[in-house]
């Protein structure tokens, strides 16, 4: 039980730190790399609320696997247009905190 509260602390701690990285960095090229470990940080959180699921919670994993979607646009809109960077920011932070939320819930 101590393994699953460290690691439940370890994932709330490096979330926050990767959205205060990338909301405070003054450094275009570091924020850009924040951006992209918090895309893969969001896959790899919606992943295992996808996983510590049993097989037949479809709904619940449905709703699991759906918190990959602002992720996924957020990355196109990240790459198509250079004006919108904030929304994409926001898209990631929203899938982090929806992931977080769950996987406590």
């Amino acid at each position: 039980m101590d393994f699953l509260l460290t690691f439940f602390v370890s994932i709330v701690s490096i979330s926050i730190l990767g959205i205060f990285l990338l909301y405070k960095s003054k450094n275009y090229r570091s924020k850009n790399y924040t951006y992209y470990f918090l895309v893969l940080w969001s896959m790899l959180l919606a992943y295992f609320n996808i996983t510590s699921l049993p097989t037949n919670y479809v709904f619940q994993r449905i709703i699991s696997g759906s918190f990959l979607i602002p992720s996924i646009i957020s990355i196109f809109i990240n790459l198509k247009s250079s004006d919108n960077k904030n929304i994409s920011y926001k898209l990631v932070v929203l899938s982090i905190l929806l992931s977080v939320i769950y996987l406590f819930i």
